[in-house]
């Protein structure tokens, strides 16, 4: 339970302090990302690759790509033709190692004092090591407690057990330091607040709370389907697919509609068009500089049409039909349509039209649904057209005056709410670096102290609390700071590839605005650039195809898994079951049976504890093989 008040606690008093959420405790440490960095181009890949080297931890890239834009809110970077670079006046002002490194020395010296205490009054000869396994197991265990006692300036309750025990001498190290006032008291106090930052960003994992859709269908528009295709390069098409599987494990059922579909195939029509009128620039954003940037001919991008159909499958997106119109579910359409284009400079009135006909229809597709929670909305619309998505949630709160889940949410903002949902990872430093890290990371101040001792007292006054309301908690905040401010960053920086993948974006968009006449020379470049790609070509359409037999074969793994499922269940259930009719099962030898019985018992626990249903556990097997084999068949083919 007192883990569980202090992440409530510290949640509560950033909240309460700045408005800033669980995603906000990684801000200073991607700023310290940032500095570290010799390149002034951002990449959110290699933010990411930077958090787990220098950390430990591991952040999805879309989170990543938030923390970025928070960033460019606080000036941290700057927008220059599309991309972030490091403002680097701001960035020093950051100071995070000298944060840790305080935090560190105070550490050190409070764990010598508490060896010399041992010795003096318990004739012990600690090492550092059991000095510090003293401080570390008491934490664990009565961390509450003891902040408790230092905000009251009263002592802290003897541990029951041995007199001789770590947590008993720890304890009255601190009574002691309490009764002579000694100032090393506050070493104790700022060890302790590490340690309550490290559980508050690192809570163990509840179980249950990870978001499991049910009978909703996630549909993408048509930029996050060309991204997730890999027609807008591997950086793009990594992030997408990361949301792509988490969705599909946890049940959603991934779509688009018909009308999307179509405008796909407009789009690499399109590219191919002005790939054969050897145009530099276009309105097709980055699928064409990708396509520019690889030596793509109008050949190899209509290829690409025929095949939109197959790649679909391949990423588990299906194409479903527009709901048809129902008089009960018609809204205003107008309204709509002048919120979707004061927010948007539509190039085309189909783009307008096709956006319109999805935000209707999702509403169509909900019904009268009075859901609270997006897993179970029955439908919703990914776009990463952040404006798009404040039209259509503003149309939803002020004009059908609703507090339904939003008809439409950014593929950023999604990915950060099921994170969300699920636990951190602690990383595998030494303890005292973890809590180094944390405090250097949150940098409490004085009111952030006040609030949160005055948040603890009122959570224990409450009673009992679970990690599942910590869980809840964070995903409330983050979706209520997601409706207050939508505009945060801009969607038009590019940060998702490599420093060289963003620098070529850059350029490639600056020579399209410039129009350069050379057209012969651009074409001999081009056709240098096909020689140079064909090989490359040949491994992506190797890579491509292990995909695909990886999501037949699993597919097909799968659905064997739960037939033997279904089976074990149904033999399991009528050994269980007394009352049902006697059938000679005989043939059947006593090992099945015993792993029948057993099945069913497991998978009834499992489903009273978790929620766990034969249809989720296939999809997490189908994940499972699905993975495995793209590997395996990587590995036969070469491909690294």
């Amino acid at each position: 339970m007192s883990d569980a008040i202090i992440s409530l606690a510290v949640l509560k008093a950033n909240w309460q302090t700045d408005k800033s959420t669980y995603v906000d405790n990684f801000n200073v440490l991607t700023a310290e990302c940032l500095r570290r960095s010799t390149e002034d181009v951002v990449s959110a890949q290699d933010v990411r690759d930077n958090l787990e080297t220098y950390f430990g931890i591991r952040v999805p890239l879309k989170t990543v790509a938030t923390l970025l834009r928070r960033a460019a809110k606080k000036g941290i970077v700057d927008r220059d033709q599309g991309i972030y670079r490091v403002n680097r006046e701001k960035v020093e002002k950051v100071k995070f190692a000298q944060h840790r490194e305080r935090f560190l020395s105070l550490y050190e010296k409070l764990i010598e004092d508490l060896i010399c205490f041992a010795n003096k009054s318990y004739s012990l000869e600690w090492t550092k090591s059991d000095a510090e396994s003293s401080v570390h197991s008491y934490l664990a265990s009565h961390s509450l407690t003891l902040f408790r006692a230092l905000r009251n300036k009263t002592l802290i309750p003897m541990p029951k057990g041995a007199t001789r025990s770590q947590k008993y001498i720890f304890a009255a190290y601190v009574n002691n330091l309490v009764e002579s006032n000694e100032a090393i008291l506050d070493y104790v106090d700022t060890v302790l607040e590490g340690h309550m930052l490290a559980t508050a960003v690192f809570l163990a994992d509840p179980g249950s709370t990870k978001a499991k859709f049910k009978d909703t269908c996630v549909y993408f528009d048509t930029n996050f389907a060309l991204s997730a295709l890999g027609h807008a390069g591997k950086s793009f098409e990594a992030s997408k697919k990361e949301l792509l599987e988490i969705l599909y494990e946890f049940g959603a059922d991934l779509c688009c509609f018909d009308h999307t579909y179509d405008e796909i195939i407009s789009v690499l029509r399109g590219c191919a068009a002005n790939l054969r009128a050897s145009t530099q620039y276009s309105g097709y954003g980055s699928t064409f500089d990708y396509f520019l940037s690889k030596g793509f001919n109008e050949s190899d991008v209509l290829l690409l049409v025929e095949r939109l159909e197959s790649d679909m499958k391949r990423i588990r997106i299906g194409i479903k039909n527009t709901p048809i119109y129902a008089a009960k579910y018609v809204v205003d359409e107008v309204k709509l349509k002048d919120r979707i284009t004061n927010e948007l400079n539509y190039s085309n009135s189909s783009a307008m039209k096709r956006d319109l006909d999805s935000l209707t229809a999702i509403i169509r597709l909900r019904g009268h649904s009075q859901a609270v929670l997006i897993e179970r909305s029955k439908a919703i619309f990914v776009t990463t057209n952040t404006a798009l998505v404040r039209a259509a949630n503003e149309f939803l709160r002020f004009d059908m005056n609703s507090n339904e889940p939003p008809l439409a949410i950014s593929d950023w903002d999604l990915m950060n709410l099921l994170w969300l949902k699920g636990p951190v990872r602690a990383p595998s430093l030494p303890r005292k670096r973890l809590l180094a890290d944390c405090y250097a990371a949150v940098q409490p101040s004085d009111d952030f102290r006040k609030r949160y001792f005055d948040e603890v007292e009122k959570l224990v006054s409450f009673g009992k609390f679970s990690a599942s309301d910590v869980y809840a908690l964070r995903h409330s905040l983050e979706a209520e700071k997601i409706a207050m401010d939508l505009s945060i960053g801009d969607e038009d920086a590019f940060t998702e590839g490599t420093v060289q993948e963003v620098l070529e974006i850059y350029h490639n968009r600056i020579k399209g605005k410039e129009q350069t006449a050379r057209k012969a020379a651009e074409e001999k470049a081009r056709k240098l650039a096909r020689k140079v790609s064909k090989q490359e070509s040949q491994r992506l359409n190797r890579e491509t195809s292990c995909e695909e037999r990886a999501v037949v074969v699993s597919k097909k793994l799968s659905i064997f898994c739960v037939c033997c499922m279904i089976i074990l269940a149904v033999v399991g259930t009528y050994y269980t079951v007394p009352l049902l009719p006697s059938v000679n099962m005989s043939f059947l030898g006593v090992e099945i049976r015993f792993v029948a019985i057993l099945f069913v018992l497991l998978l009834s626990l499992s489903n009273w504890i978790w929620g766990t249903t034969i249809m989720t556990l296939c999809r997490k097997i189908e994940m499972f093989f699905s993975r495995s084999l793209l590997k395996m068949f990587r590995w036969a083919g070469g491909i690294e």
